[in-house]
């Protein structure tokens, strides 16, 4: 019974440990050559930078992740050879955080940017920057609703509500 009772919790807490990744069902990844890692999760830790843990794929981090870096800063969401790439939330350890579309290690397409001031951004990125369609909230809630280049406002423009 107690052996039981040992690999009933041991399992529970292995799935509780995977969930993130329970949508992907690889196998742990095997052996500590990383470069061999293909279609499996694992775990990759780099003194004073981060921890990785999640899907791999030709040895590169890919599909689902987490990395938590020295600095406090945490990722969670999709990778793409070893970027963040696809849905993500990236949280500084500063307070603010970005919860969206990421390519190639930046913001970009839909995503919304709150600044640990309140200030929040909700609208278009493209290479890390408020780009196209935006919406951005000032600390004290005055808005300004438009179109974004680099980060700067360009000129008011509403969205349109079907008739």
């Amino acid at each position: 019974m107690k052996n039981l009772s040992s690999l009933t919790v041991f399992s529970l807490a292995a799935m509780f440990s995977g969930a993130v990744f329970a949508q992907g069902h690889f196998p742990l990844c095997q052996g500590s050559d990383m470069s061999q890692w293909h279609n499996c999760i694992g775990e990759d830790s780099v003194a004073g930078e981060h921890v990785y843990k999640g899907e791999f794929r030709q040895g590169k981090y890919h599909g689902q992740g987490t990395a938590s870096y020295a600095s406090g800063d945490k990722y969670l969401g999709e990778w793409k050879d070893g970027m963040f790439h696809g849905q993500g939330t990236y949280t500084f350890v500063t307070g603010e955080k970005y919860v969206g579309e990421f390519k190639d290690d930046n913001y970009n397409g839909r995503g919304t940017f709150t600044h640990k001031d309140g200030e929040k951004y909700v609208g278009e990125f493209k290479n890390g920057k408020y780009a196209g369609r935006g919406i951005l909230t000032m600390a004290d809630g005055k808005q300004q609703e438009g179109l974004f280049e680099d980060n700067k406002f360009v000129r008011e423009e509403k969205a349109h509500s079907p008739d």
